[in-house]
């Protein structure tokens, strides 16, 4: 019986697809999210259990976990979701059965993808999603600019497989083994003297290197922006699920990932300039479907660090909360216009920052002493966790961004707080969740690593006081220039 729940929930988007090619209101019913909602019970009767659901199929093996469970949930939730509104979207257009056909399959692969225990079979299930996206991508083929962000799209994926490729083979010339489980098991029990710890550290940087390139970290990001000229059906798909690829294969890796340190220099060094850069440019776009665009590399890129930092559960967790905020970020951005006509019927909005620094302090000075007082009532302590202080540094960040951009004070302090109390309440429980499935121990990290992470917390800072004094910046020469830089996304893919 579990074994069929695990093959359900690979094969559901085809019958959905089936389903609603015989009788279009299927998609208008609940049926769409039965997908999701048996991903959930998988994922509940593995946490009950204690044990994972596993099956053998095509020679290779499928297991549903806590961390592919939470994760096929959320997928497929948004995929049903999606899959409904494409058949709406699309009403009158002579692709769509084409059209959700793809869908289908690119849930189909992301599935397999998340299931797999074979490392091998991950990579190609990666590529069979690149290669139906394409196909969904190039939906308005007849469109200059999509076809151009399909293109570029598709070459730096496949420039990113070499590298998983590679990677992999490194991997199966150390342990003779694509299969996962039995790769950490005996990674664990390497000597520190290994004549292969080289080669072990050189597959996992390209294994890394591959899910930074197809994560669309900087500076691979510049095909994300120009694919908005897809569907929006496929920008939300693409944002809240597909990407998130390179987060997950660096998540499934970390038992064995946390002994290579250059790896996680990499993801804290790429993931802090992707961060920086794309909360950057996002700040100034006009375009409302540009602002998700970027706003997605900066959180790949924030992801990345947390995974850097050996948070690899809040990475996770943030896979997920970003998956449903970007899906409906996306499906919801027709209102933008609407939305816009009513605040130019509203009283004009009080100068926040515009004059002195003094908020800024003391909305940073009220979120430390809020954060404090969280650990004091918790008793938690960062310093025993993976990150703890640069990702405690980021909580009060975002916390006095939450007072800073309040205009009504009271609202403000209380969203700060419940930001803070929610924070660790859910990454307490996200950790419970996934205990035995991710690596979790702190561990002791170089000399170069400590560097990175404190350029890390560095550029968050900077990030949080730049944002909020762009407009001071921007009356010079230099930041004129800049601004027009940042609103051309750097020049980069042009």
């Amino acid at each position: 019986m579990e074994q069929g729940l695990l093959f359900a929930i690979v094969i559901f988007p085809l019958v959905l697809c089936a389903l609603g090619a015989r009788n279009y209101p299927v998609y208008s019913g609940l049926i769409p999210f039965l997908g999701g909602g048996t991903a959930l019970i998988g994922t509940v009767l593995v946490a009950l259990s204690g044990a994972p659901i596993t099956a053998r199929w095509l020679h290779t093996g499928l297991q549903l976990d806590t961390l592919s469970g939470s994760i096929s949930f959320a997928v497929l939730t948004i995929g049903g979701v999606v899959m409904r509104y494409s058949a709406r979207y699309l009403e009158d257009d002579p692709k769509r059965e084409h059209f959700l056909k793809s869908i289908a399959f690119v849930l189909v692969s992301v599935m397999i993808m998340l299931l797999t225990s074979n490392l091998a079979a991950l990579i190609v299930a990666w590529a069979a999603a690149s290669f139906f996206l394409h196909r969904l991508l190039m939906h308005f083929s007849e469109r200059v600019k999509a076809r151009r962000a399909a293109e570029q799209k598709f070459w730096v994926s496949r420039f990113g497989d070499l590298f998983l490729v590679a990677g992999a083979f490194g991997l199966h010339q150390i342990f003779g083994t694509m299969d996962l489980p039995e790769m950490f098991t005996m990674a664990a029990q390497l000597p520190s003297d290994h004549p292969n710890l080289f080669t072990l550290n050189a597959s996992l940087c390209l294994l890394t290197a591959g899910a930074i390139v197809k994560s669309a970290q900087y500076p691979f990001h510049f095909w994300l922006p120009k694919s908005l000229e897809t569907p929006t059906p496929i920008s939300a798909l693409l944002h809240a699920g597909v990407i998130n690829g390179g987060g997950y294969l660096v998540i499934r890796l970390s038992p064995i990932l946390h002994q290579s340190d250059v790896a996680l220099i990499m993801l804290l060094l790429f993931g802090t300039l992707s961060t920086v850069y794309g909360a950057l440019v996002m700040s100034v776009q006009s375009d409302v479907k540009k602002q998700l665009a970027f706003s997605t590399v900066a959180q790949m890129g924030f992801m990345m660090v947390q995974c850097g930092l050996g948070a690899y559960q809040l990475a996770s967790l943030h896979i997920v909360g970003h998956a449903f905020y970007k899906s409906y970020a996306f499906l919801s951005s027709g209102r933008a216009a609407d939305l816009g006509k009513i605040r130019k019927l509203s009283p004009r909005r009080g100068a926040l920052t515009t004059d002195n620094l003094w908020p800024q302090v003391i909305a940073m000075t009220m979120a430390v002493l809020g954060f404090l007082a969280i650990l004091w009532i918790t008793g938690i302590n960062p310093l025993g966790k993976s990150g703890g202080i640069l990702l405690s540094l980021v909580l009060v960040l975002a916390m006095a961004q939450a007072l800073l951009s309040s205009e009504n004070k009271t609202i403000g302090v209380t969203f700060a707080l419940l930001m803070g109390i929610s924070y660790f309440v859910l990454s307490h429980f996200w950790g419970h969740l996934l205990e035995g499935v991710v690596q979790m121990r702190v561990t002791q990290h170089s000399l170069g690593h400590s560097i990175i992470a404190g350029f890390s917390l560095l550029a968050f800072f900077g990030l949080y006081v730049g944002q909020n004094n762009l407009h001071r910046f921007f009356e010079t020469k230099f930041g004129c220039k800049f601004y027009v830089y940042l609103l051309n996304g750097g020049y980069l893919g042009r």
